[in-house]
């Protein structure tokens, strides 16, 4: 008797056994399992290659939402940077209006030593200010930061893949 691929022929009506009968021996069978080896090969070829696209086809979908997870994360942090530029820049047009009042108070100064000290302290906040204003600097696409699979987890869509 020859048993071939136990769990094949469940519901497909093919025979996986051959074995000598009453009427047929096995050996005048041996064409017939000929055949059916052959054609359980190209059946099991085809799945293969089945299986094979299909894994290839997710890992296009794959490396297609790592693409668009990336340009949502840029976007995002491009964003961001846009909220930290308007919040540097209006903190720096309050502290010139405040600057402008402790220069018109500076100003008012009777004592020399008094007005020197406050001149000074004047001079570095304009420069901090300066500093603080994000058009003092070059206005320009922010470059992307490197960005690791835990970075792009969180803007990743799993659900396609």
């Amino acid at each position: 008797m020859i048993v071939i691929d136990r769990g094949y022929d469940q519901g497909s009506g093919r025979p996986s056994t051959f074995a000598d009968g009453v009427k047929v021996r096995l050996e005048d069978r041996l064409p017939e399992l000929l055949r059916e080896l052959e054609v359980r090969a190209v059946e099991a070829g085809r799945a293969k290659a089945a299986q094979r696209r299909a894994e290839e086809e997710r890992e296009v979908r794959r490396l297609e939402e790592v693409e668009r997870a990336k340009a949502n994360l840029r976007e995002a942090h491009r964003g961001a940077l846009l909220g930290e530029q308007l919040q540097s820049w209006l903190r720096a047009n309050q502290l010139r209006q405040y600057l402008t009042a402790m220069d018109e108070h500076i100003q008012a100064m009777d004592d020399e030593q008094e007005r020197d000290a406050a001149v000074s302290w004047l001079s570095w906040a304009r420069h901090h200010v300066a500093n603080l204003d994000p058009f003092q600097g070059l206005l320009a696409m922010p470059e992307d930061s490197v960005m690791t699979s835990e970075d792009i987890r969180p803007f990743m869509n799993w659900s396609g893949i």
